[in-house]
């Protein structure tokens, strides 16, 4: 069961890590062409909104947790 726990943490960490970096803003100002800043601009919006439903989903989760201590009780 340890192995398990260190697995999941892990693999946990791992893709916190790799999906970190789609929570940096870009700078789509340093872009040159059009096309790329409104990619960028896109992209950032894309990003916000993952972010948001990111922050409801935690939020959604925190509460089930707090609910299920309850009833635990």
């Amino acid at each position: 069961m340890f192995k398990k726990i260190i697995f999941v943490s892990s693999s946990l960490f791992l893709i916190s890590s790799a999906s970190a970096d789609i929570y940096v803003t870009l700078g789509c100002e340093d872009y040159k062409t059009e096309e790329a800043k409104s990619l960028c601009k896109s992209y950032e919006e894309e990003r916000m909104q993952a972010f948001e439903e990111n922050s409801i989903l935690h939020k959604k989760l925190k509460d089930l947790k707090a609910q299920l201590r309850e009833l635990s009780e």
